[in-house]
């Protein structure tokens, strides 16, 4: 299917008890084409205590599936702890064919000013970069350009767009644009449309320290102190 797209809308889909009781559940995104028909689902098969335990610094394993509920692709990441690119373990995703064929990754560049990521191809070759600004907000539309590993060239966009202030009071929901060249490898395209998962666990969940789960132990924490 994809061969015949140069765009996708991600969209996450938020439980209403995460609303409520602040606490985390499985994310999960409707992936649309760009007449707004759902061409895939996304579903985080992580576990809670871990969602709410690690926060956005958890490992992960994707699953999306098709409108027959097959699934066509697999998404992970492994645990790595936050602001450890210093020491050379950068946040990164594998994303794979739904029977295991590796498609190409996502990685990290650390720096400490803008954000950056080698998109790769199946043989570990960097082909493109996604440059982020050097802060996320959350009120505003945000672009992550696609360029070439020369980085004279813009060939694409993710874009993190803003749902508004009345959706953003009851829901921390992220919705995404991936805009990539229409004769752009179809597994390439899966892994740029895969990145959108990582930009939104590390720009746009909440952090650890902001989870209920911790703020609770923080609160008995100072019960036994008192």
């Amino acid at each position: 299917y994809l061969k015949q797209v140069d765009q996708l809308i991600v969209e996450q889909q938020v439980d209403a008890m995460d609303v409520f009781t602040g606490w985390e559940s499985k994310n999960r995104y409707l992936i649309k084409n760009a007449a707004g028909q759902t061409v895939y689902y996304a579903v985080d098969q992580s576990d809670v205590l871990t969602m709410n335990v690690l926060g956005s610094s958890r490992p992960f394993d994707i699953v999306v599936m098709d409108n027959m509920q097959a699934v066509v692709m697999r998404v992970s990441r492994p645990y790595r702890g936050e602001g450890l690119g210093i020491c050379g373990l950068v946040q990164e995703i594998q994303v794979m064919s739904g029977v295991g064929q590796v498609l190409g990754s996502i990685a990290e560049v650390w720096q400490c000013c803008a954000a950056k990521y080698q998109v790769k191809n199946a043989t570990g070759e960097t082909i493109l970069f996604i440059e982020g600004p050097v802060y996320t907000f959350e009120y505003i539309d945000t672009d992550f350009d696609i360029v070439t590993v020369e980085g004279n060239s813009k060939v694409g966009a993710i874009t993190r767009k803003f749902p508004g202030f009345a959706k953003q009071m009851f829901t921390h929901a992220d919705v995404f644009g991936v805009r990539f060249p229409m004769d752009l490898d179809p597994g390439i395209k899966a892994v740029l449309m895969a990145a959108t998962f990582l930009i939104d666990f590390m720009h746009y969940e909440k952090k650890t320290d902001d989870t209920e789960f911790n703020k609770d132990r923080e609160r008995k924490r100072n019960e036994r102190n008192n």
